[in-house]
């Protein structure tokens, strides 16, 4: 056999173990996460679903149908990295792509004010607040490392709210919705970062965000 041949064996070798090992390490990082997110989401009702998605290796999905106050359901779902398959892992870890968590919650009431924010630069944000000319969202002072718009009612202490939840969670968030319609809040972020404090002050957190921001509230 020739060099290319051999470099195609050890290449396909190298990528075959790596697979192997990518999914034992996804599947303790996925029972690793859920287990640390369990107790955070129980802290505002009793579960209501709990399932992997797909397999342990690749996220979860958790529900919280009947929320306490301010929330009426909560859902969290959490995805792993694909570090079974080498160049993409690398490909993905090197854009600062992590295991990410996706919060989505519906409140009591719906917010007065709604808020948006996600890191400098990203697309999605400006889509959203350039979406609606008829209601169009007006750019706020910026925090270091996020763009943040707001629209509607601005007397009441939302805004503040907003602005604290962010410095408090830099920079494991790196995008949050408040919105008019269902589910009122969406969080996404960076689970390494969160991990660092328990999953039951995250959550806290979010309570926190919106409370005195809805109607009626």
């Amino acid at each position: 056999m020739d060099i290319g041949q051999w470099i195609v064996i050890i290449l396909s070798a190298v990528l075959g173990v790596w697979y192997f090992i990518g999914a034992i390490i996804n599947r303790r990082r996925g029972m690793q996460v859920f287990n640390w997110l369990r107790p955070g989401m129980e802290s505002t009702g009793k579960l209501s679903e709990a399932r992997w998605i797909g397999s342990s290796g690749s996220g979860a999905r958790l529900v919280v149908a009947q929320a306490q106050a301010p929330f009426r359901r909560l859902e969290a779902i959490f995805l792993l990295e694909s570090r079974e398959i080498l160049p993409l892992w690398l490909f993905n870890h090197l854009r600062g792509k992590r295991d990410e968590i996706i919060i989505k919650a519906s409140l009591r009431s719906a917010p007065t004010q709604e808020l948006e924010a996600a890191r400098k630069g990203e697309r999605e944000f400006q889509k959203v607040v350039s979406s609606d000319l008829k209601k169009p969202f007006e750019l706020t002072q910026s925090l270091p490392g996020y763009d943040i718009a707001r629209r509607g009612k601005q007397n009441n202490p939302g805004f503040e709210q907003f602005t604290a939840f962010l410095q408090a969670n830099h920079p494991a968030v790196w995008r949050v919705s408040v919105q008019r319609q269902a589910p009122h809040v969406i969080v996404r972020a960076n689970i390494p970062d969160l991990q660092k404090l328990p999953a039951e002050e995250f959550f806290g957190s979010i309570s926190e965000l919106v409370s005195g921001s809805a109607d009626g509230a």
